[in-house]
This record gives structure tokens, C-alpha cells and sequence, in this order.
């Protein structure tokens, strides 16, 4: 697999009928708790109905053969994530227009009331040298959900600890909101100029 985490499987594919068919990225459920079962789901309807230039959309989804585990389509980014192309940013101005379509992306899912909360370079990937993508809505939260819809308790950490506001770092946030996603854009930022993560003392403020 491209990559192994606790919910889902990744894996680069390509149409076996169509040799000349471009690569592409298959994330398939790789747990059988019903609860992330929901949570994969709901990314699942999330990236179908994306229609932004940054950020990732799903192309098709279905069910494995065997396990019957659903799985979604989305394209596969040759270049990788942002977080493996930090000697590649090129200038501060060139940086700042990359950070400006990350932000014009995050904005695009505000719009539709949905929080991120698990912004990181790791989960921005590059279709092109300049053009960044923000994926994995694997965790995101929908402003105008009753709690009975849930799929993630808003009292239970989630995301990267390194990136999120200190609030959501303790289970403190009972309404996940915008600022908590700006606040990590604010982080990613300082990675981008820095190569490191902001390390102030963020909770004694």
C-alpha cells in the first residue's frame, strides 16, 4: 500500500483493461468498527461533491470483492504531499501564493460548513510544482450537524496534535469551529518559511 494508517488502506492503481489509463488512488476502509465505518463513509460523500481547482475530489467509489469494505477512487499526485516537498517551495513569493491557494481551498470547505481539523503538510499534496491540494476529510466535522449525526465525539482529540489549536488538542472544543482550521493554516505557514513547527508555549495563552 502507498499508505497504511488505522482506518483506511491507499494504494496507487490503474485500469487492468486500459494499459494507458493514468494512476490513480484507491483508499479502502481497513477497519470494521462501525463507527469508522461512518466516519469513512461520510469522506466518501464529502470528496463526491468537491468541485475546487485545490482540493481533492473523489472519482468513483465501490466495495472490495471479498471484505465488501467500501473504498473511493481519488488521482494520484505523482509529486506527494507538501510535507515531502519542502526543498522544492521555490521563492517567499512563490511560497506565499502556494499558502494562498491552500487557504483559498480550506475556504472552499468552510463554505460548505465543513471543518478540517487535521490540516498538515502531510495532508496537502501537489498536483503540480505550485498547484497544492488539501485532502483527507477523514476527520472533518459539519457545522450544521446535530450531535446525534456525528461520527466524532467533539470532545475527542483528534488530528495532529502539532497543528491543532490547543483547545481541540485537550477535548475541549464542544463546537468545532473555522478558527481551529486557520489557527493550523497559521502553523503550516510558519512550517513553510521555518521547516519546523511552531513550538510556542500555546497554552499559556
Amino acid at each position: 500500500p502507498l499508505i497504511k494508517g488505522g482506518q483506511a488502506l491507499t494504494f496507487v492503481v490503474h485500469d487492468a483493461e486500459d494499459p494507458d489509463s493514468p494512476c490513480r488512488v484507491a483508499k479502502i476502509l481497513n477497519n470494521p468498527k462501525e463507527d469508522r465505518k461512518a466516519r469513512f463513509l461520510r469522506e466518501i460523500e464529502v470528496t463526491e461533491s468537491f468541485d475546487h481547482p485545490n482540493v481533492v475530489r473523489s472519482l468513483g467509489r465501490g466495495e472490495t470483492s471479498s471484505s465488501k469494505w467500501p473504498y473511493f477512487i481519488m488521482p494520484y499526485y505523482e509529486r506527494g504531499t507538501l510535507e515531502k516537498n519542502y526543498d522544492k517551495l521555490g521563492t517567499p513569493l512563490e511560497r506565499l501564493k502556494m499558502f494562498l491557494a491552500i487557504c483559498e481551498g480550506v475556504a472552499y470547505a468552510h463554505g460548505k460548513l465543513l471543518i478540517h481539523r487535521d490540516l498538515k503538510p502531510a495532508n496537502i499534496f501537489l498536483a503540480d510544482v505550485a498547484v497544492p491540494i488539501v485532502g483527507d476529510f477523514g476527520l472533518c466535522y459539519r457545522a450544521d450537524e446535530d450531535s446525534d449525526g456525528r461520527n466524532t465525539q467533539t470532545t475527542e482529540a483528534v488530528g495532529a496534535r502539532k497543528y491543532m489549536p490547543p483547545e481541540w488538542r485537550e477535548g475541549r472544543d464542544e463546537s468545532p469551529q473555522a478558527i481551529g482550521d486557520i489557527y493550523s493554516l497559521g502553523k503550516i505557514l510558519y512550517w513553510m518559511f521555518e521547516g519546523r513547527v511552531y513550538d510556542g508555549h500555546e497554552d499559556d495563552h
